[in-house]
C-alpha cells in the first residue's frame, strides 16, 4: 500500500500508474470490489483481442450491505466512437480496464478533474482512436451509497460540463463537429435529470430538462422513449410516488 499527501484522485490513479508494472491497468475505487476471476478474465480476453486499448464491462450495482440492486450491461454494439462518448459516459473506473501504452498516450487522469475525471480520459482515448470493446461479463460490484459523488448533482454537471466544453475547445471546428455540441449538451442535462430523481432531489429536474430542451428539442424529441422510460425507472428506484406531469 503506497501513500501520499492528498492531491486529488486524479493524481492518485496516476501516481499508481507511474508505480504499475504491468501492461494492463486498473483502476478500482475504495467503496467497489471485482467480481471474482475479473483478471482471469481479463487475460482471456486481452489474447483473444490483441488490438483493443480498452476495455469497458458490465457492473453489478450493490447497496451498502451487498445486497445486488440492479446488473448493468454493457451491450457488445454499443459506439464506442468519440461522438458515442459525447452522449454516454459508458462506464466507470472501476468497469475498465484499460493498456497501458494507452493510457500513457492519453497522458494519464487529468489533474484539473475531480468529478467527472474518468469520463474526461475515455472522451480523449476515444478522440484519438483508442480501439474499445465492451465486455458483456461483470467486472466489478458497484457500490451505491449516500457518499457516492454522482449524488452530488450540481457538481457533477458542472464537472460533466466543463469536460464537453473542453471537447469542443479541442476539436476540430468542423460543422458536424460543432452541431455535436447542442446535442451532447442535451444528452447530459437529461441524463443529470434523471440521475436527480434516481437520488431523490427531483425538484432540479424540470429545471434540467428545460435546459436540455434549450440546447436541443430535436435531439430530446427523438430519444424521448427511452429518456420517459429512465425516468420512471429512476423514479421506481428510488420509491418516489407523486405525480410528474410537471416534468
Amino acid at each position: 500500500y503506497v501513500r501520499q499527501n492528498n492531491q486529488g484522485r486524479s493524481e492518485a490513479r496516476n501516481h499508481g500508474a507511474r508505480l504499475a508494472r504491468g501492461r494492463w491497468f486498473g483502476f478500482l475505487d475504495s467503496d467497489d470490489a471485482y467480481v471474482p476471476g475479473a483478471f482471469a478474465k481479463l487475460e482471456l480476453a486481452a489474447k483473444a483481442s490483441p488490438d483493443v486499448g480498452m476495455f469497458v464491462g458490465s457492473r453489478v450495482l450493490v447497496d451498502s450491505s451487498g445486497q445486488i440492486i440492479e446488473r448493468l450491461s454493457v451491450d457488445v454494439k454499443t459506439d464506442f466512437s468519440w461522438q458515442g462518448w459525447l452522449h454516454h459516459c459508458y462506464g466507470v473506473p472501476s468497469c475498465t480496464f484499460i493498456r497501458r501504452d494507452w493510457f500513457d498516450r492519453a497522458g494519464g487522469f487529468n489533474k484539473e478533474y475531480e468529478t467527472a475525471e474518468d469520463w474526461e480520459l475515455y472522451l480523449r482515448l476515444a478522440w484519438l482512436a483508442c480501439p474499445m470493446k465492451a465486455w458483456p461479463q461483470p467486472i466489478c460490484q458497484y457500490r451505491i451509497h449516500d457518499g457516492n459523488s454522482t449524488r452530488f448533482i450540481e457538481d457533477h454537471l458542472s464537472a460533466a460540463a466543463k469536460t464537453l466544453e473542453h471537447q469542443f475547445e479541442c476539436a476540430t471546428p468542423h460543422p458536424d463537429v460543432v452541431r455535436l455540441r447542442s446535442s451532447a449538451l442535451a444528452s447530459l442535462y437529461s441524463t443529470m435529470a434523471v440521475q436527480a430523481i434516481g437520488v431523490r432531489n427531483s425538484g432540479i429536474a424540470p429545471v434540467l430538462l428545460t435546459q436540455a430542451m434549450q440546447y436541443d428539442a430535436a435531439f430530446l424529441y427523438r430519444n424521448r422513449i427511452g429518456l420517459l422510460e429512465d425516468i420512471l425507472y429512476s423514479r421506481q428506484r428510488a420509491g418516489e410516488t407523486e405525480d410528474i406531469q410537471h416534468l
